[in-house]
Order: C-alpha cells, then structure tokens, then sequence
C-alpha cells in the first residue's frame, strides 16, 4: 500500500493489495460486540492496523447477539480469546420500541428503564472482566437527537437528562478498572455529524447504525486503543518551523516578518503552539527538525513576543540543511526511542 488508504472503498481495495507484515509485527486478537451491522468493518480495522505494523486477528459477534456473547462464558467470542474487546452497545439496544416514544409511560418511568438498562449491560460487563483477561474498551451512549418534546426536552428526568446520567454513571462505574477505557461515542458522532453516522435508507434496509463511509474514522480511533496496549503509542513529536509554527520563512521574512500573534494571520500559529504545549504538559516528547539556519531560529524563540514554546520545552534538535530523514534517525537516536514512536509535522 504506497499510498494511505482514506476513504472506505480505498480500505476495501486495500484488503486485495496487503503483503504479508514482517517478522516483527506484533500480532492482537480483537473482538468487536457490535449493535447492528458492521459489515466489512473488520477489514478496515485489520488494514488500519497493518498500517501500523500490527498483524490483526478479528472476531465479530453474530448480528444482533453482541450482547449475548458477552453473557455466555462458552460463547465463540470468549473461544477466539481475545486480547481486547470493544463493546459498541447503543441506545437503540436500550430502548427499544421506546427511542421514538420515550415518553409512552412517564418521564419516571423513562429514567427508571435507561437506569435498569445501564445496571444491567455495565453489569455484563463487570462478569466479563472476571472470564477472560482481555482489555476492554466500551462505548458509552450517543444522545438522542430526535425527542417529541422538541424545545421542551430538557432536566434530569428527560430523555437526553437520563442518557447523559447513564454515560455519567458507566464513566464513574468503570474509572478505577485499568482493564476498562470508556470510549465517548457519543463525543465522537457528534464531531462527526450524528445524521451522517446514521443513514436512514441504510438504516431501514439492513440495520445499518453506522454509515460506512465513517468505518475508517471508528477504526482510527479503535487502532489508537489497539496500539497503547501493545506500547506502540506515539510518543515524541518532531516538529518542522517554517509555516509549522510560525507562518512565513524566518530566512527570508526575518523576525519581524513571520506570522504570529494572539489575533490576524498569525492567530493559527499563536493557537497550534499552545496546542502542542498541551502535549508537552501531557508527557509528549517535542524535538525540532528543520533545513534552516540555527542563529535565526532561535532569535524567533529568544526574541519574539507571542513565541508560546520555549528551547527547554524540546529535548533534541536538528537545524541544519541536512537530510530530513537522517535527521530524524539522529534525534531518534538522541532521545532513545524508535523512529515508530515519533510522529513529524511538517
């Protein structure tokens, strides 16, 4: 695969093209509990990961049975011995009949059936954990975003009120078991648009909850949980300068003449640096790699006034006109990391 994969008929096509990963790839076993049909999602997960030099097994759970695996100790997904499972349980499977009638018996009523229903799925969940050693990751539940209520769905005792309490209580419930990462669903549909995850047509044909085009943007996020377990997560980022944190080139423009500052054109530099100060604070490894000279670089971190990142925050640099790519190697090197766990913006 010479170019990466984007759209899901590139990660269909992408299947037909794999080779076989190298030697040292690492090899996982994961299980997917999903509502509805997921049709082919489990070959855009397995060429995410190879992607990522991570040889994946993948057992889906019958259609309409996800839960029910779970339950059933002899079930094949408990068999296949996986090393993580990903529990994508959704708010049709608690409700029912009564996701477009939530309100036939009461909103009492309402609260105490979604309160019963998050006991009982978390609680299929908690015997999990005691029959097999695999990490877990669960998805909590998407919001609702129709309500016969219309302006009038609001409070604790609402539709939306008792999903967002369910979340609430499952995150809480969850937060001391390392085994256990709650995965936001419901933060992820709503980045990307909750009527395009959910296509209707699709929906009423073939239980389709989850529009294929988006299984790529799922399966990205699934690889992340994927790889921090194996220990492959990124851990040091290399950054380039000109137009990366700055706007312009210091070697032409000169300090005066780059882009940055707290408003104008220089605002999305201003921004992005305090976003990568953000990851430093997290823990991330920031290094420099830059074909520029090193006396006008630092002038733009000594002198500028809107200049967020300072040289202590990078532990290693290469300002040079030397090959990117070795230069990288080197301040791999440096750092004592593998090249695999650093991610270059340029």
């Amino acid at each position: 695969m010479r170019k990466r994969p984007e759209t899901f008929i590139d990660y269909l096509t992408a299947t037909k093209k794999m080779q076989p990963l190298p030697e040292n790839s690492k090899l996982c076993r994961i299980a997917l509990a999903a509502a509805g049909t997921m049709t082919k999602f489990d070959q855009v997960l397995k060429v995410e990961l190879a992607l990522n030099n991570v040889n994946a097994e993948i057992y889906m759970a019958p259609y309409g049975q996800h839960l029910m695996e779970l339950a059933d100790a002899g079930s094949g997904l408990y068999q296949f011995n996986p090393h993580i499972i990903f529990v994508f349980a959704d708010t049709e499977d608690l409700l029912g009949d009564r996701l477009l009638r939530p309100y036939s018996s009461g909103a009492g009523a309402l609260a105490e059936l979604i309160g019963s229903e998050s006991v009982r799925v978390s609680g299929i969940i908690e015997r999990a954990l005691e029959r097999c050693s695999a990490r877990f990751v669960v998805h909590n539940f998407s919001v609702p975003s129709y309500s016969p209520l219309g302006i009038h769905e609001q409070g604790a005792g609402s539709l939306v009120g008792a999903v967002r309490a369910m979340n609430d209580d499952q995150a809480a419930r969850f937060s001391g078991n390392p085994r256990v990462k709650i995965f936001d669903y419901e933060r992820f549909v709503s980045f990307h648009g909750k009527k395009n995850i959910t296509d209707l047509k699709l929906y009423y044909q073939g239980d389709i909850r989850f529009h294929p085009e988006y299984m790529p943007h799922l399966a990205k996020k699934y690889a992340d949980y994927v790889l921090a377990g194996l220990g492959m997560g990124k851990k040091a980022l290399v950054l380039d300068l000109d137009n990366t944190l700055w706007g312009g080139i210091i070697g032409e423009d000169g300090l005066n003449g780059i882009q940055l500052a707290p408003s104008g054109a220089g605002k999305p530099f201003y921004d992005f640096q305090k976003q990568v100060l953000a990851l430093y604070e997290r823990g991330v490894i920031l290094s420099i790699c830059s074909r520029n000279n090193e006396s006008d670089v630092w002038e733009v971190f000594d002198k500028h006034p809107y200049m967020i990142l300072k040289r202590e925050h990078f532990a290693a640099w290469r300002i040079n006109w030397n090959d990117k790519a070795q230069s990288i190697k080197e301040l791999a090197k440096e750092i004592s990391i593998g090249p695999d766990s650093m991610v270059f913006l340029d």
